[in-house]
């Protein structure tokens, strides 16, 4: 017989663990605990144990909008924010509650943005937009809007404003947008930059009666002394800043100049914390502007770089590689320099140093009109519409020195009926993946990763109906073919454990569910759970608690949103299993 967990099926209304009957913007679970928080209503319940027993810890004045956790200080600290506006925070798992003292100007503004300091657990920073009359400016209308940021130092109990330091100005019919945003430089617990300096941006935007822009800068500033006096950054101030990304060893700046320039190119400033400096570019390199830096191991940075074409497309030009020390930007890697679109980076699973980077490829609406995007260019004049006609993604082993294409290995030729290309020539045929889930909790699977993708050659259209779902076992480097359909997937915590949920081929966002497959052994070998009925569902979460992953599923209501409180729950305990395998390996 073969081995199977025990599996237990209940309906989230009448479960006893409440956190099952929320949504997941309305739970809140802290690192190397059983502490659970959920809100109701106007309630916040607390669990201690795991969803065992609850109590509730908080009452607020008006209906909760939902539960943050904190960035930077997961183990204890979270805050609740309700519909008018109203912030507390507890610093002990919900167990006590405090309610966060605004100014009275802006008590009841709604919604709060709140950043807290990696290091300096008693400073908050609360950024508010507050919307004003409205206006309607040829093609553009909405709300005239201020953004304000203050600044806390005793964990809420006052607030004072962060005043940027310009002059005042009219605030003329013409003016749309204004205001003034911080961020602290300590931007990651790996920061080396001061604890007490801020960055921010003060940022005015006026347009005429056609709706385009007849002034719109944003003027960079900071403060050493954590908001109590602020100062321009004197070699910027005559630059409008067009993107400002705050790293752990350093601040990288584009900026430009004028807005009647179609295409203004910009330029790139780099700072360690002190004066910025204009970064040394490849000589001979053409380009319109830059894209969103990624910051990998040990300082480094990768920045792709676009030149304009057409029909305000951006083209791919060059992606560069520089660090905090020398200032200078060098290109590298002939993978990058045929694409045409935009380019994506971000880290892959759990362990340091693999980078995965997505390429969008892009094609005009004349083309194949069918799968679009809007897209405005920057000047508020050329609209275009724009699809995604190719799909590379690449994989960094070391750091971003080198990248290749995700590989696929079948050395029994098993999966190639399921593959139209030739899988040996890498070159031309290799794997494209768009969705991906890893452990972060179960170091025993640290080099794990399920994805969703396909096997396409290197001319041909990305389709979600090719999808099918793959596993590696050495952090990116090979690939295999899991399943010939896209699942979704979850790693226990414990044990080698990969449970996966079948995902509908035609219709991504409808399933019918009538197995749970598992694997006890990081994906070499699955076995499957039969439930017995089909169950529909618009919905799937899935979720772990020691050796045990429950999956949670969402029955459709016809004409109805979602109701979260009518789950169909299975709760899959490997815990006897373990526990055989165990005895069985001493």
């Amino acid at each position: 017989m073969e081995a199977a967990p025990k599996v237990t099926k209940e309906y989230s209304k009448t479960s006893a663990k409440e956190q099952y009957s929320s949504a997941p913007w309305e739970r809140i679970t802290f690192e190397d605990s059983e502490a659970i928080l959920v809100c109701r209503g106007k309630s916040v319940r607390l669990s201690l144990d795991n969803g065992e027993n609850w109590r509730t810890t908080l009452e607020t004045e008006e209906d909760i909008e939902q539960l943050i956790p904190d960035e930077f200080h997961k183990s204890d600290r979270a805050f609740v924010e309700d519909y008018v506006g109203h912030l507390y925070i507890t610093g002990n798992q919900g167990r006590d509650w405090m309610k966060l003292q605004k100014p009275s100007e802006v008590e009841k503004t709604f919604p709060n943005i709140v950043a807290t300091h990696p290091f300096e657990k008693n400073y908050l920073l609360l950024d508010l937009k507050i919307e004003g009359d409205e206006f309607d400016r040829g093609w553009i209308s909405g709300s005239r809007s201020e953004e304000r940021i203050y600044i806390s130092k005793d964990c809420g109990r006052n607030f004072k404003p962060v005043l940027a330091p310009v002059e005042d100005y009219d605030m003329t019919p013409d003016v749309i947008s204004h205001g003034t945003n911080c961020w602290f430089s300590a931007s990651s617990c790996n920061s080396v930059l001061s604890r007490n300096l801020i960055y921010g941006l003060h940022h005015i935007t006026a347009v005429n009666e056609q709706g385009l822009k007849t002034f719109d800068k944003r003027t960079l500033f900071y403060s050493a002394d954590f908001g109590k006096t602020t100062k321009l950054v004197e070699e910027l101030k005559d630059f409008s800043v067009s993107r400002l990304q705050i790293f752990s060893h350093g601040v990288v700046v584009a900026t430009k100049e004028g807005i009647h320039n179609r295409n203004p190119p910009e330029k790139l400033w780099i700072s360690t914390g002190g004066p910025f400096k204009e970064a040394f570019l490849p000589a001979g390199l053409e380009y319109s502007s830059f894209g969103e830096a990624f910051e990998a191991d040990f300082g480094r940075v990768l920045l792709p770089v676009y030149t304009t074409e057409t029909a305000g497309q951006r083209k791919l030009a060059r992606l560069l590689i520089s660090d905090f020390e020398t200032f200078m930007f060098s290109q590298f890697d002939s993978i990058f320099l045929c694409p045409q679109g935009r380019l994506r980076i971000k880290k892959l699973g759990n362990c340091g140093g693999p980078l995965l980077a997505q390429i969008f490829g892009v094609f005009p609406q004349e083309e194949e009109s069918q799968k679009s995007v809007s897209y405005f260019d920057g000047d508020n004049q050329t609209v275009a519409r724009l699809g995604f006609v190719k799909y590379l993604t690449v994989v960094s082993l070391d750091n971003g020195n080198s990248w290749s294409r995700l590989k696929l290995t079948d050395p029994s030729n098993k999966y190639r009926r399921f593959v139209k290309c030739s899988i040996d020539d890498l070159e031309t045929c290799s794997l494209h993946i768009c969705r991906y889930s890893y452990s972060k909790m179960n170091n025993s699977m640290s080099q794990v990763i399920m994805a969703k993708g396909a096997v396409l050659h290197s001319n041909s259209k990305y389709n979600r109906n090719e999808c099918m779902s793959f596993i590696s076992r050495d952090n990116g480097a090979n690939w295999e073919l899991a399943f010939e359909f896209p699942v979704y997937s979850v790693f226990a915590n414990t044990g080698n454990i990969i449970v996966s949920i079948p995902q509908q081929q035609d219709d991504p966002r409808l399933f019918y569910i009538t197995k749970i497959f598992f694997s006890l052994d990081n994906g070499r070998t699955w076995s499957q759970y039969k439930l017995g009925e089909s169950v529909s569902t618009d919905l799937i979460e899935l979720d772990t608690s020691d050796s045990s992953v429950i999956v949670k599923l969402a029955k459709i209501h016809e004409g109805m949103r979602t109701v979260y409180d009518n789950y169909i729950l299975y709760t899959l305990d490997f815990s006897q299993l373990l526990g055989v395998q165990s005895v069985a390996g001493s």
